[in-house]
């Protein structure tokens, strides 16, 4: 019965990330598809990340759950290791992007003169993304490493307990990747952002006093410029920092002495990240909040009301002080000259690349 109970609790957990994911990342992509002014080159990455956390929810959550669902002792083999790919390959694909992304505003915000991105290379780089986190998916099915069920086998994974050094290689290897490199570049490209916008807040208070407009609405930038990091960067540490530590500890001895719950509780935190990552990347966006609200009024309140139906107005998410046309241009690059009608000073035009690429616009 103890079995029994503990094997449904789990498939319950599984249903409702499914669940979560399937439905946040479903409006995220529906709100993309439908908004041509939100689809941008910078916005690519987003996008991409919204498609691998979507895909996390229909074929790794679920599967987890219909396995749990029928005892998933009962199903090791093809679906342990199908369960354990998909996981890997999207949480690692999931993990890089968020720290492509922190790379991405880093070099829009410290570097705003640099020649902007094209689509091409922006799908280049997304291309690279998928391929290298499959790449290392795929390693442990060609013989460096395996996949196993993880300890209570409630789920599979790479297998963390095995000690040779076939095994151990590759989780070093793959830690380096994607665990620490990406913390240590997050943290670099978020701080030097940070302070980026902290030297232009002074610069403003030298110039034009503390108490004027330009130099409150850097101050308001600034903080939420490191609200904005410091939620990214917790988040990231908040799903995958448990499962390092448990995944680390088992590889290097310690399996038999992990509590079951201890063992699935951990992956569970990490899965989390699909729900999550929308309402952090997305819905504090505020032009993507104005889409959301202008697709519901239009497709779901209207149509009820009138009996009609009507599509949604991409242009009127943008502000009218910022064309359409110009806008992924002002996102790799220095404001449009339609932004200077506000007569802000120059180091406030310079602020606002990092106001509208950190998503912290009201």
């Amino acid at each position: 019965m103890e079995l029994f109970t503990s094997y449904h609790a789990i498939t319950v957990m599984y249903s409702l990330l499914a669940a979560g994911a399937f439905v946040l990342n479903g409006i995220v992509l529906i709100i993309f598809l439908a908004t041509r002014s939100l689809r941008t080159i910078p916005n690519m990455i987003l996008l991409s990340m919204a498609w691998a956390d979507w895909l996390m929810a229909c074929l790794a959550d679920a599967v987890g759950a219909y396995a749990n669902a029928n005892n998933w002792p009962s199903m090791v083999g093809g679906l342990c290791v199908y369960y354990g790919f998909i996981t890997t390959a999207l949480g690692l694909t999931s993990m890089i992007h968020l720290t492509a992304l922190s790379v991405e505003r880093f070099v829009t915000v410290t570097i705003p003169m640099v020649r902007p991105i094209t689509e091409t290379q922006m799908l280049l780089v997304v291309t690279f993304l998928w391929a290298f986190s499959f790449l290392w998916a795929i390693f442990p099915l060609v013989g460096w490493s395996s996949y196993g069920p993880e300890p209570g086998y409630a789920a599979c994974s790479i297998a963390w307990y095995r000690q040779d050094l076939n095994n151990m290689s590759y989780i070093l290897c793959l830690f380096m990747f994607f665990f620490f490199l990406p913390i240590v570049i997050m943290i670099a490209c978020f701080s030097s952002i940070y302070f980026t916008v902290r030297k232009l807040t002074r610069d403003s208070m030298r110039r034009w006093g503390a108490s004027s407009d330009s130099t409150q609405q850097t101050l308001a930038a600034e903080r939420k410029t490191a609200w904005m990091s410091f939620i990214m960067v917790l988040a990231f540490l908040f799903a995958w920092v448990p499962y390092a530590v448990v995944s680390l500890y088992a590889s290097f001895g310690g399996v038999t002495t992990i509590p079951k719950l201890m063992s699935t509780l951990p992956a569970m935190l990490a899965k989390t990240s699909a729900c999550y990552n929308p309402i952090i990347y997305f819905f504090m966006y505020s032009k993507f909040r104005k889409a959301f609200q202008r697709f519901f009024f239009k497709n779901v309140i209207r149509p009820s009301q009138t009996g009609g139906s009507s599509t949604i107005n991409s242009a009127s998410v943008i502000p009218t002080s910022f064309p359409r046309a110009s806008y992924a241009a002002r996102s790799s690059s220095a404001l449009p000259s339609s932004t200077a009608s506000h007569s802000l000073p120059g180091a406030v035009n310079e602020l606002n690349v990092e106001y509208l690429k950190t998503n912290s616009a009201n």
